[in-house]
């Protein structure tokens, strides 16, 4: 029982214990050896009022209770002390949700061990530190220590909030004795408080016309596209839009949103919110990626995407504006798309959404786009008939090497088909879904020689496999859906099997063949 203590976890809900010392004394008198065991404990108390320290029981020993009054903190502010503090705010009335700036000064010419600051909680307010630091000033002849902490402060309903004081503490070594003689060194426990401060909060605006109440000292708005280029039917494309916002954090953006419609299928990604910190305060991110997967081609206007806000700098509502976005839609290379009867005069048709992205106008030809169509036509067909001459010259004049030709690149298809597959094992066993999607796309347009092939959909048409098509549909859910799927180890180990299963089926390569047969130029007279 030497190295035990008593129980005093039951001082835990008035106090905090800032230290716990022991010490313990062996003493034989007339032969008599007596022990003695003194527990010392620095206690803080958590609030004010009448406050009892109970009593401990130790090994059948019990000690007494005891009464203690703890008064309302006074906030040490006096310049000439050794040690006090000051509290500025860089507004005293502000809007529901409109940031403050907090500065708490700790001055002191003691040296403090043990330094610790309580923890600053603000009812009806969320509280973010933007940090500590140290420096030297001097105030009234004296080179003093300073610590200032900050914190930016978002007051969430109105009203009059009280900002309580905070309390800091430390332990000063002194020395006693005379003279040169210095007889021994204690450790004193010292703390004092900041001031308690008053803040003025207002709600939103009456005349705010619009719904959404965002404060802030300014606020951006940008995007970028995954591809620059004009895109293609089927391919999906990624557009990410970043709101910036100063004074303000992630959680209070507004959700950004596009609505799928007839030309793309919108695939919204969780969005990702950021928090930094500097002189300023707080800087909110929010960062929104957008799957667009073209269903139609054409020329398209995505509309304008418009973030209302406060200004809490001119004191005025405020638009942060992403312009409208023309996109060119191309079709698959290779696929003639039916004639709709309305084209440009490049032959394409251009729509234009909406705000809500439902909507489209479609521009009409003019008469100067129908002749040069038409002198476009007449040229084409005279391409055709010299292409048709030149290959039935050619299998004339090289009957035999075709079949040479289609044997050697036969050999080269499949090499370079293991290469593919490899890619889609690594991928698959790594957890790459991005990777393990244009890995099997790009095995895909080799295995049938047909750069048509765009999407997971196209693949699992011509695999004609339901278990596959299965396990394709949510790989693209869990690349683009905004509720996406969780993709286990074994589905992707069972994707690869099937794919390898699919791929050695006998009316899979008869089908394979067909296409190569198609695709080569037979000779004219076999022989």
């Amino acid at each position: 029982m030497l190295f035990d203590s008593p129980d005093f976890r039951s001082l835990e809900s008035d106090f905090e214990i800032i230290s716990r010392n022991r010490s313990s004394q062996i003493s034989i008198v007339n032969g008599k050896q007596q022990a003695l065991t003194q527990w010392r404990l620095t206690l803080s108390p958590k609030r004010t009022g009448t406050l009892i320290i109970p009593s401990f029981n130790f090994e059948g020993d019990v000690s007494n209770a005891l009464e203690v009054t703890v008064l309302e903190p006074v906030a040490s502010t006096d310049p000439g002390k050794p040690i006090f503090t000051e509290t500025t705010l860089d507004k005293t009335t502000v809007y529901v949700q409109e940031q403050v700036i907090l500065t708490l000064r700790l001055y002191t010419l003691l040296s403090l061990n043990n330094y610790a600051t309580s923890e600053l909680k603000i009812p009806d307010a969320q509280v973010i530190s933007l940090g500590e630091n140290q420096y030297h000033k001097l105030v009234a002849g004296k080179n003093y220590t300073v610590v200032e902490t900050r914190y930016a402060v978002f007051p969430e309903k109105s009203g009059l909030i009280q900002i309580p004081a905070v309390q800091y503490s430390g332990n000063v070594r002194t020395r006693s004795g005379t003279g040169s003689l210095w007889l021994s060194r204690n450790n004193k426990r010292v703390s004092v408080h900041s001031e308690q401060q008053e803040l003025n909060v207002q709600g939103k605006p009456e005349e705010l016309a619009t719904e959404t109440w965002l404060p802030a000292n300014s606020l951006s708005i940008r995007d970028r596209w995954s591809s620059e280029e004009a895109l293609t039917l089927g391919e999906p494309v990624t557009r990410t839009i970043t709101l910036t916002g100063s004074g303000v954090t992630a959680a209070q953006f507004p959700p950004l949103s596009m609505a799928s419609n007839e030309a793309f299928k919108v695939y919204p990604d969780q969005p990702q919110l950021e928090n930094s910190t500097g002189e300023d305060g707080v800087t909110g991110t929010r960062m929104q990626s957008i799957a667009l997967v073209p269903q139609k081609a054409g020329t398209y206007t995505l509309p304008s995407i418009v973030v209302h806000w406060w200004d809490t700098v001119s004191n005025q509502p405020q638009s942060a504006i992403l312009p409208a976005k023309t996109v060119r839609v191309l079709p698959v290379p290779g696929k003639t798309l039916p004639d709709s009867g309305e084209h440009t005069e490049t032959g394409q048709s251009t729509h234009s959404f909406d705000s809500s992205g439902e909507g489209m106008v479609v521009a009409k030809p003019n008469a100067h786009g129908t002749w040069i169509l038409a002198l476009a036509f007449s040229n084409g067909l005279a391409l055709i008939a010299a292409g048709v001459f030149a290959r039935l010259w050619w299998r004339q004049r090289r009957p035999r090497l075709a079949y040479a030709d289609r044997d050697r690149d036969t050999a080269a298809t499949d090499a370079s088909l293991k290469e593919r597959f490899e890619a889609v094992k690594d991928a698959a066993n790594s957890n790459d879904l991005t990777g393990l999607r244009e890995a099997v796309i790009t095995w895909a347009r080799l295995f049938w020689q047909d750069h048509r092939i765009h999407t997971l959909d196209h693949v699992a048409r011509n695999l004609d496999n339901q278990e596959i098509k299965a396990i394709f549909s949510a790989l693209d859910n869990s690349l683009y859906s905004a509720v996406p799927e969780i993709m286990a180890a074994e589905d992707l180990s069972r994707l690869v099997r099937n794919l390898e299963t699919a791929a050695r089926s006998p009316a899979l390569s008869d089908s394979r063949q067909r296409e190569r047969d198609l695709t080569t130029l037979q000779p004219l007279y076999p022989g």
